[in-house]
């Protein structure tokens, strides 16, 4: 037996998100790069990573491949964040830069250790 709403939603939908978080989604990725760079136990420099798509699209699983000049260039700002090419809301976000295989969107500000 179904315990739809009126609007056809089941009681678990409740709540479920409509999109993706992009500042929770660049804390993830910081923390997956911070990771990758201890484990390497290498320079930095010239380094590459493949971080997630920071979109709000629920349903995005890409990923983008940056150097780590690209990436520290991309957490410059704390409005900014890495996405595929054109997966911008733009009501809710804005192009910063287009760049081969990525762009930088400008969104809601994340916090960061409390610099701002």
């Amino acid at each position: 037996m179904s315990h739809s709403g009126e609007d056809g939603s089941s009681p678990g939908d409740q709540g479920a998100p409509e999109r993706n978080d992009p500042v929770r989604l660049r804390a993830i990725n910081d923390r997956a790069v911070a990771a990758t760079q201890h484990f390497r136990g290498e320079s930095r420099e010239g380094a590459t990573f493949e971080v997630m798509c920071e979109c709000p699209a629920l349903d995005c699983l890409d990923m983008v491949e940056l150097g780590s000049d690209e990436f520290d260039a991309a957490r410059r700002r704390p409005d900014m964040y890495v996405v595929t090419p054109g997966h911008v809301n733009p009501p809710l976000h804005g192009v910063a830069e287009e760049h081969d295989g990525y762009w930088i969107a400008t969104g809601p500000k994340a916090v960061t250790d409390g610099h701002r």
